[in-house]
This record gives structure tokens, C-alpha cells and sequence, in this order.
């Protein structure tokens, strides 16, 4: 539930999307401060504004149950057998369609403390993150007996002679489980139960959710909610990181003339440079092998998403020699073009040493790549690379290489 100011509103399932998604989004992207998927100490999910939020709950939600319902909604609950509130559905409730691995078992649902009146029961699932934000909505039902606290696992997939199905967004009738696109984080799924003052028959059947939701708007005596996160990333959920970590913030390459690097990733590569300092001495706090030398550095921003930084470090019995591909340590900086040959040329033409090439990529997971190497002044290996909108390693994996990024700058 929402609790804005001292009121209670129906939560996040009881927004029209798309027309109010777009106040959703903004008052997550921080116009208004929100605690998305905050547990209570009720155990339940729910979402909750900090700021004193009156004037902006009539804005989301056009409306409050009236003050007597206000009481009664407060004690109204929802829970699963199949799953925890705000934790992870089981693969089994996913769909069972377009390679999406699941079984379409509709996820069981048990309420309690229905306020008095209440007549019949309806029951919704939407996908917020779903359509790029707008939503998808998953599980339409209603004309649930009063007499009913709960639906098995799997009783939403199927016709039913107890209770009236609705569309989803596919346009189909009944239970239509999760798919998000493969590498998407987990998304979110509301579950809402309605306890209504309708008795069954009502309603028309096959209403879609937002046909539901004008019907009832006047008659929701209380609403309760969880959530449920789905995702086909075997990544995305719960896989170890570093805490706080955000992303790679730039790779460091040790040359042996600054100038002379600079030059070559600004100039031909098309790099900026950020600044440049030196020489410095570092003591053995900053040395990077824990003895005093003295470096020159540069940082460069490297297209729309690395920061490169270079090195010349002057050492008594330094190594100059540029290691082979082949050597330990040795790493190279590959950079995706449109076209191969087109790079190739423009390298060339500005004195660029390059490898034969291009040639196609050997191993299976990313068959369909070209790619062609050259080498810096100072003997180091680059990379241009294409590869095709889509590569085999995708049918295995949830994540995705970065890129092609939109353009250079």
C-alpha cells in the first residue's frame, strides 16, 4: 500500500499505464523522493514516499477508498505459497512460449482480513518495467467468490468455472507468465488482490485490466499487493559484485614515450585528451611496485564510455621491450567500427601499420565478428571489430556485450 500523508491509496497496481507511468518514472528517476520496493516491518513490499505526498497522491492515483475503507484496507493482506514477497518467482510461473523456458504455472495466492461487504474477490499481475516501462500485464481475474481465501498454484492458467478470466496483454484470455528480454535486470511483478462489494457475474467477462480497473474504480472496498522479480539474466539475480560498484572507470596502458602516445590516440584514433602531468615522483605509498620512480601521465576519454589512462614510468633496468600477444600480461584495446574496410583505409592513410585482414572470428560463441589488427608506433596491438546485430553465445547466456554505442561522440 501507499501511505501518502495520513491517507491510503491503492498502490502501484491501480496506475493506468501508460498515461501515469510517465509520473511513476519521474518520481523514480528522483523528482520526489521514493523507497522503490522498501519492505515494511509487516514483511510486505511496498512502496513508499518520503515527502508529504497529498497533493501528489490525487495526481497518481485520482482517488482514495473512503474513509471508512481506509481502516478496513490497512488489515486486508496478500501472500504466495510460491514465492516470498519482493523475491525472485520460480521458473515454473514463467512462460511456457517463445523459448522463454517456463511452464505458465499462475503463482498461488492466499489473503486474509476482508473487509466486511465484500462480495467478490479480482486479482491482477503487471509487469512494471514490462514494454520498456509502459507495462505488461500479465493476469486479469475476477467474479472470485467472497467465500474464497485463496488460488492454487497453477488455477489461473486454465479456464476456469469459479471465477471470470480477463486478457492480457498479448490479447489472450487467462494467465500469461513472465518473459523479459533475455539480459534485462529482473523485473517487477504486482500481484494485486481487490476485495470488491460486486457480487460475481457483474462484470462482463474478458475485460482487460484497464477495463477492469474503470469497472470496480467505485466499488474497491480494500487492495493488497507483493511483488515478484523475474529475469532470463542468470546474472541479474543475485550474482556476486563488489559493493558499490558502478563500472569499469578506465584502463591504464604503460608506454614508452607519453608524447608520442598521446599524440597517436588523439590524432588518429580521435581520442581526448583530459590532462596530462609529469614528471612526478611517486613515493612508495603511489608507486605501483612499492619502491620511489618517476611517472608522466595522461588521461583520455576514448569514445562515449572509456577513460584511457597512459604511463611512462622512468625506471633504473625497465623492461622496453613490448610484450608479444602471446606474452602474460600482454592486453590489447579493441575499438567497433560500421565498416572494417572503411577504418582499415583511414588507417592506412595516415601511416598506420596494419595487420592482413579483416578475418572472420574462429570461435563458435562469437561467429559472425571480423575483426583486423594494427599496431601503435611503439609496437603495441589494436583491434577494429564488427559483429552482427546478433551473436551464437546469446543462446546460452542472459548477458550482453556492451554496444555498438549510438556513435563516437
Amino acid at each position: 500500500m501507499l501511505i501518502v500523508s495520513e491517507r491510503i491509496v491503492p498502490n502501484l497496481d491501480l496506475l493506468k499505464m501508460p498515461t501515469t507511468t510517465g509520473r511513476l518514472m519521474a518520481i523514480r528517476n528522483g523528482l520526489l523522493k521514493l523507497n522503490f520496493l522498501r519492505p515494511w516491518p509487516s514483511g510486505l513490499v511496498a512502496f513508499r514516499l518520503i515527502a508529504p505526498l497529498a497533493l501528489f497522491g490525487s495526481l497518481l492515483f485520482g482517488g482514495t477508498i473512503g474513509q471508512q475503507g481506509q481502516a478496513r484496507a490497512a488489515a486486508f493482506e496478500v501472500s504466495s505459497p510460491s514465492f516470498t514477497d519482493g523475491t525472485m518467482l520460480t521458473t515454473a510461473n514463467a512462460a511456457n512460449e517463445n523459448g522463454c523456458g517456463g511452464q505458465n504455472v499462475s503463482p498461488g495466492l492466499e489473503w486474509s482480513e476482508a473487509p466486511e461487504g465484500t462480495k467478490s474477490f479480482a486479482v491482477t499481475m503487471v509487469d512494471v518495467d514490462g514494454a520498456k516501462g509502459l507495462g505488461v500485464v500479465h493476469w486479469v481475474a475476477y467474479d472470485i467468490p467472497s467465500s474464497r481465501s485463496s488460488l492454487s498454484e497453477g488455477e489461473g492458467s486454465s479456464p476456469s468455472s469459479r471465477f471470470t478470466s480477463g486478457k492480457n496483454s498479448a490479447g489472450t484470455i487467462g494467465y500469461r507468465g513472465p518473459c523479459p528480454p533475455l539480459g534485462d535486470r529482473p523485473h517487477h511483478y504486482i500481484i494485486s488482490v481487490y476485495a470488491l462489494d460486486l457480487p460475481p457475474g457483474t462484470l462482463a467477462p474478458g475485460l482487460s485490466r484497464d477495463e477492469l480497473l474503470n469497472a470496480i474504480r467505485k466499488h474497491i472496498l480494500a487492495e493488497a499487493s507483493i511483488v515478484g522479480r523475474y529475469s532470463r539474466n542468470p546474472m541479474a539475480g543475485g550474482h556476486p559484485f563488489i559493493p558499490g560498484l558502478r563500472n569499469v572507470d578506465h584502463f591504464g596502458v604503460t608506454v614508452p614515450d607519453l608524447d608520442q602516445a598521446v599524440s597517436f590516440f588523439v590524432d588518429v584514433i580521435g581520442g581526448d585528451l583530459l590532462w596530462k602531468v609529469g614528471p612526478l615522483k611517486e613515493d612508495t605509498q603511489h608507486s605501483p611496485l612499492g619502491q620511489p620512480v618517476t611517472v608522466r601521465l595522461a588521461m583520455l576519454r576514448m569514445g562515449p564510455n572509456v577513460n584511457l589512462e597512459l604511463l611512462q614510468y622512468d625506471e633504473p633496468g625497465q623492461n622496453q621491450r613490448q610484450p608479444k600477444p602471446t606474452d602474460v600480461g600482454a592486453s590489447h584495446i579493441a575499438f567497433y567500427v560500421d565498416n572494417i574496410d572503411e577504418a582499415s583505409a583511414y588507417l592506412q592513410n595516415k601511416g598506420v601499420r596494419l595487420l592482413p585482414g579483416p578475418v572472420s572470428a574462429i570461435a563458435e560463441p562469437k561467429r559472425g565478428e571480423k575483426i583486423r589488427y594494427f599496431l601503435t608506433p611503439w609496437g603495441m596491438y589494436l583491434e577494429l571489430v564488427w559483429r552482427p546485430e546478433h551473436l551464437p553465445y546469446e543462446k546460452t547466456s542472459g548477458a550482453r556485450l556492451y554496444g555498438p554505442a549510438p556513435s563516437w561522440r
